[in-house]
């Protein structure tokens, strides 16, 4: 038998966020240009009216055409809330994509060559992708990625972020929910595919905020305490070589 990598192994998926991000920043872009080029435009317009109007005693008809520019360019500013909607959705999926790169380099690191990353790996189910899901020796874990920022909590499943205020208050999408939702599809498929292993489901805190854990559900993983992301990986279930063999050749075919 060859000699396994001495690093981690480390498989493509979608490209789905940074599709999205670039999708977000070209329609920002779409209005953000014309808008910035009107008001260019109607400055360097009014700014030469004035002054023929001041040295050359032009007739004030002849500014119609200054008043129409600036109409235009006032009314240009109801784009603002669509530009700023993209720009946002630009900048989430840009956090979103710097996370997910985040834990690849983490598990380079701390991660021999008997364990495989897939990134971004989708399913035939159509629900969407999954950040990571890795292999190894340890077991099979989904991971789901958040790079969030501000203030956190989880007890159980549920996730709350305070408030400048200082209330705590509930985020609609729990990622804990979304990994042990993603551990059972990935269970589902393994089990159609004639394999039965638990799906270990992980939550990866890799943005610059802060979350307080009490009693979570699904267990977080902050890329900032590696021992005890490495205790996790040794201490979880171990799989027989035929059995990871059997999952890395059918992960491997998903991200084919």
């Amino acid at each position: 038998m060859p000699d396994r990598p001495a690093s981690l192994d480390i498989i493509a998926g979608s490209t789905y966020l940074s599709e999205q991000e670039a999708s977000a920043r070209d329609r920002k872009n779409r209005l953000a240009w014309p808008v910035a080029i009107l008001w260019t435009v109607t400055i360097l317009v009014t700014l030469g009216q004035i002054l023929s109007r001041w040295l050359l005693d032009m007739d004030p008809a002849y500014f119609a055409v200054t008043g129409l520019l600036v109409a235009t360019s006032l009314a240009a500013f109801r784009l603002f809330p669509v530009i700023d909607s993209h720009e946002k959705r630009e900048q989430d999926f840009g956090k979103g994509r710097a996370g997910e790169e985040a834990l690849t380099d983490f598990l380079r690191e701390h991660l021999n060559g008997d364990w495989t990353l897939h990134r971004n790996l989708v399913l035939p189910d159509g629900k969407g992708d999954m950040d990571g899901v890795l292999l190894g020796p340890g077991g099979l874990f989904v991971l789901e990625v958040k790079a969030w920022t501000g203030a956190y909590r989880v007890t159980g499943t549920r996730w709350y972020k305070r408030t400048p205020s200082g209330r705590w208050c509930s985020v609609s999408s729990s990622p804990s929910r979304q990994a042990l939702a993603n551990a059972k599809r990935l269970e589902a498929w393994l089990t159609a595919q004639g394999i039965s292993l638990a799906v270990q489901p992980r939550v990866v805190w890799a943005g610059a905020g802060s979350v307080q854990f009490i009693k979570p559900t699904v267990p977080v993983w902050l890329l900032g305490r590696p021992a005890y992301i490495r205790k996790e990986v040794a201490q979880s279930v171990s799989i027989s070589s035929e059995s990871h063999s059997r999952i890395a050749r059918a992960l491997t075919h998903l991200s084919a």
